[in-house]
């Protein structure tokens, strides 16, 4: 298995995206609770533009460990391209409160409340960004 995902690694590095995520996929089915091979598999789909089945993949990755922020990081930012801009604000928001320290995720924050069409939603967002900025880090 080990070698399955670091073969699918490699494919990725080289932009092989769709043997990547073959590799990854097996992966996945020998160790479906390995929220580290939903993640990967959910890099490749990204790349390969299958956006519906990376935040597949990348829910799954959480559904199994919800701390994995580099797969809510990820999520996120597929969210807030298919224009679920309050969705991807709340994975933001849930990464800031579990690592304060990481300001880049204010810069996120203000895209997705800047993405709203909504303008109440889009308010409640820029109420909830001034309030993660004053928050002490």
């Amino acid at each position: 298995m080990e070698a399955l995902a670091n073969a699918g690694s490699a494919l990725h590095e080289l932009g092989r995206f769709a043997e990547a995520a073959g590799r990854h996929r097996r992966v996945v089915a020998l160790a479906p609770n390995l929220p580290a091979a939903q993640f990967h598999l959910g890099n490749a789909l990204r790349e390969l533009g299958r956006a519906g089945e990376a935040i597949a993949e990348y829910s799954q990755a959480l559904a199994i460990d919800a701390g994995h922020a580099g797969a809510r990081f990820h999520l996120a930012g597929l969210l807030l391209a298919k224009s679920r801009a309050k969705e991807a604000f709340e994975q933001y928001e849930r990464i800031l409160r579990d690592e304060p320290r990481a300001p880049h995720l204010l810069e996120a924050m203000q895209r997705a409340a800047a993405a709203s069409s909504d303008p109440a939603e889009a308010a409640e967002l820029r109420a909830r960004l001034g309030a993660a900025r004053k928050a002490p880090r």
